[in-house]
């Protein structure tokens, strides 16, 4: 990764799906390799998260914990304002994690805005 830390955002063809690398590792590994994997693509390669839609940061506040959730803030603020449009009773993170009952998750939500 260091050496090629664009592979991380190559997109690539899973039968009719098109992905990238962190986009699978978000949706199809266990929480602690998740959580592992996503916070080292992260930190290598803050691009890996420019252009990505409010589907995105929804799923990755669902399975991902506070630690991975505040680099993604860190890296861009704007999740905190996206809202989820299928969603109208949870349309913010903050919504969200009220609705999912994560005190964890709300206090970094709140510890930022």
């Amino acid at each position: 990764m260091k050496a090629y830390p664009e592979s991380i955002i190559e997109q690539y063809s899973r039968g009719n799906i098109i992905q990238d690398l962190i986009e699978t590792i978000l949706f199809c590994t266990k929480d602690e390799t998740r959580n592992m994997v996503f916070k080292l693509f992260v930190e290598t390669n803050p691009k890996c998260l420019e252009n990505r839609d409010v589907w995105f940061f929804h799923d990755a506040f669902r399975k991902c914990n506070t630690e991975v959730l505040k680099l993604m803030i860190q890296t861009n603020p704007s999740y905190l304002y996206q809202h989820d449009p299928n969603y109208p009773l949870t349309s913010l993170p903050i919504h969200k994690g009220c609705w999912m009952g994560n005190c964890k998750k709300i206090d970094m939500l709140l510890a930022f805005d």
